[in-house]
């Protein structure tokens, strides 16, 4: 029994040491692979880990290591951030493309009312995701779409932009596809003169045409030596041998006008005109400028001689 008794306390104390050594080991590993994790840090007394592995005496983490940790959710949400530019980016030039194509396929070459008519959706039949931006609260927020541009015709003017900004700036996507990132200032300014041109552009097309100025009575249709509008002019019988004597000249109406044409006779107060295509036209005098009036009463004075 007593050797019975000694082999049972020997067993024992060899247990009790192999479990001790197995769990200091685990914790070892445990606290070996949580330094890894933690940039090689070391923990202090109230859980706060220094990424340099330097703690002051009172076991606080160092200005040094405070800055670190600091650092690190500054980093994660900036390569956020540049994932989600990238991302906004591309579904913004893919929604200009869309744009692009359907002004191409539409009949007046003109983009859409309303982004409604693009009608893209996806798999599941709501808007694509493309439609939306990312924004940094982690909200999507659909793009605004500016409506009455004209592709070709208005060259860089701004068909979308980002809701609202971001980091004191816009995302902005131009008529010609695009994409720029600019200063919050820099975009008001230019969305202001865009829209103050396109209310211009609309008050000219509601604007009434300006009468057009009616041409004096009997004037012919063009100046230079041409055939002149049968329907401004009376015609003349034709008279390829007139009895009287001819004055061939340049003849000059109240507007200013030059007619090449020879003068063939006087008929009350018109003068018959022969233009350079041999065409014949009753003219009124009183539509003549004062000396080409004092020439034709000076022939019709000669002429009755």
């Amino acid at each position: 029994m007593p050797l019975a008794g000694v082999c049972l306390c020997a067993l024992s104390i060899l247990i009790s040491v192999l479990f001790t050594g197995a769990t200091v080991s685990a914790i070892d590993a445990a606290l070996e692979e949580d330094a890894r994790d933690t940039g090689n840090g070391i923990t202090d007394s109230n859980g706060i880990t220094d990424s340099n592995g330097i703690t002051d005496s009172n076991g606080s983490v160092s200005e040094s290591g405070q800055s670190a940790l600091k650092a690190a959710p500054e980093a994660r949400r900036a390569k956020k951030k540049v994932a989600a530019d990238a991302e906004n980016s591309s579904n913004m030039t893919e929604v200009l493309q869309a744009l692009q194509t359907y002004a191409h396929r539409s009949r007046k070459k003109a983009f859409p009312a309303t982004l409604e008519e693009l009608e893209l959706r996806d798999v599941t039949g709501k808007r694509s995701k493309i439609l939306f931006m990312q924004c940094e609260d982690g909200e999507l927020r659909p793009w605004v779409y500016v409506p009455g541009v004209v592709p070709q015709k208005d060259a860089e003017k701004i068909v979308l932009h980002s809701p609202k900004a971001e980091a004191g700036e816009r995302i902005v996507g131009l008529s010609d596809g695009e994409v720029r990132t600019m200063p919050e200032a820099v975009f008001q300014a230019m969305l202001e003169k865009q829209a103050a041109a396109t209310e211009t552009e609309s008050e000219q097309e509601a604007r009434p045409a300006a009468p057009v100025a009616k041409r004096d009575e009997a004037e012919p249709a063009e100046a230079a030596p041409a055939e002149a509008d049968p329907a401004e002019v009376e015609p003349a019988e034709d008279s390829e041998s007139p009895t009287k004597e001819s004055l061939a000249g340049v003849w000059t109406n109240k507007s200013g006008k030059k007619i090449e044409a020879t003068l063939l006779e006087v008929k009350g107060d018109k003068a018959v005109l022969r233009m350079a295509n041999g065409k014949t036209y009753s003219y009124p005098i009183a539509s003549l400028d004062a000396e080409s009036q004092k020439r034709v009463r000076e022939f019709a004075a000669a002429t009755e001689d």
